[in-house]
């Protein structure tokens, strides 16, 4: 033992709700609240041994798009590719303009597709896959997560 802190990371995620799971229905964040998150979670670190780490915001609202548009979002992704879009996971090929100008020009509304909540009742573009538990369960889930932070919510 020296005596001093272990060095500690945390590396956080920004949320991109995802098809097929509970979270299907929820909206995802904009830039700016993302941006007041990672400030907000660097602010509350103490120890120079603890670093915290916040996933790329530009690639998570892309991933937005991405994981929730519909067949009207393919036009899109198909001309970012044309216009150069490769590697994006590495950030050195990453260009998000590109992307942004894309979905401007292609009448892609990037909040619509992946910001706004859903109601549980509202079609959705992967509804036509067949998973194991089905809507229902995922609506059930769903229902018990808002229960649970709300909970969370009125603890604090």
């Amino acid at each position: 033992m020296s005596g001093r802190f272990s060095d500690v990371t945390a590396s956080v995620s920004n949320f991109v709700p995802k098809p097929h799971t509970p979270y299907q229905w929820s909206g995802m964040k904009d830039r700016d609240y993302f941006r007041w998150a990672h400030k907000y979670l660097k602010s509350k670190v103490k120890l120079k041994s603890v670093t915290i780490k916040c996933h790329d915001i530009e690639r998570s609202l892309l991933e937005g798009v991405l994981t929730r548009g519909d067949r009207r979002v393919a036009p899109a992704l198909e001309e970012a590719w044309r216009r150069g879009a490769r590697l994006d996971a590495w950030g050195e090929y990453f260009e998000p303009d590109l992307w942004w100008r894309v979905f401007d020009e292609m009448g892609v509304d990037v909040a619509f597709v992946s910001q706004r909540e859903r109601p549980t009742d509202e079609v959705l573009p992967w509804d036509h896959v067949l998973i194991k538990y089905g809507r229902d369960y995922l609506v059930k889930e769903s229902n018990r997560a808002v229960v649970q932070l709300e909970a969370m919510a009125n603890a604090v």
